[in-house]
């Protein structure tokens, strides 16, 4: 599969802290990725911001494993 057709992780939509698409920089075939964030507004312009990003990219599906998953994730639809 060409490289530009693979996916990659990375940046303000998906994993803040890294450059848009940098994870992995051969990409994979198969992506769990997800967010949680919260806004508390405070006063005016100002407000609070928790978030928590978290994912992985496999060079194929079959390379996604029950085991190793965090406990939270093994129960549900995986």
């Amino acid at each position: 599969m060409p490289l530009e057709d693979r996916f990659r992780i990375g940046g303000v939509n998906s994993l803040r802290g890294y450059n848009e698409n940098e994870l992995p920089p051969y990409g994979g075939l198969a992506v769990i990725q997800g967010n949680v964030e919260a806004r508390i507004p405070i006063v005016g312009p100002f407000g609070l911001e928790a978030f928590a990003d978290f994912g992985n990219v496999w060079p194929r599906a079959s390379h996604i494993k029950a085991r190793r998953l965090p406990s939270g994730v093994r129960g549900r639809a995986l």
